[in-house]
């Protein structure tokens, strides 16, 4: 799933366990509603996609408890996704001063 695995407990919840692997299957990649929907009930006698919202809720409350908090992100709109924040602060920034590197020539003015 992540790089440290949190053990969280779903009991008998299926669903919620369904969407915290699909969610990591496709970690970084935002996953709608319907999407998600299609993945618990294949197309067949799907709920209202609110009750995703309502599986969201409570995967979160027992992630907390396990002290992985702020690990869905929701993109609103588009549906959610699992981000890593430890990844991305361990990342090198793309605008980061890079190191040895010669500085712009400067012009020449018309003088001389």
């Amino acid at each position: 799933m992540l790089r440290s695995t949190w053990l969280i407990n779903v009991g008998k919840q299926e669903k919620e366990y369904q969407i915290v692997e699909i969610l990591a299957l496709r970690k970084g990649c935002v996953l709608s509603k319907e999407a998600i929907l299609d993945h618990l009930y294949g197309g067949l006698d799907e709920p209202n996609p609110k009750i995703i919202d309502v599986f969201i809720c409570k995967i979160r409350k027992k992630l907390l408890a396990a002290g992985a908090d702020d690990l869905i992100q929701t993109n609103w709109g588009r549906g959610y996704m699992i981000v890593d924040r430890r990844e991305s602060e361990l990342r090198p920034t793309r605008t980061a001063p890079a190191q040895n590197i010669m500085p712009a020539p400067r012009e020449r003015s018309a003088a001389g």
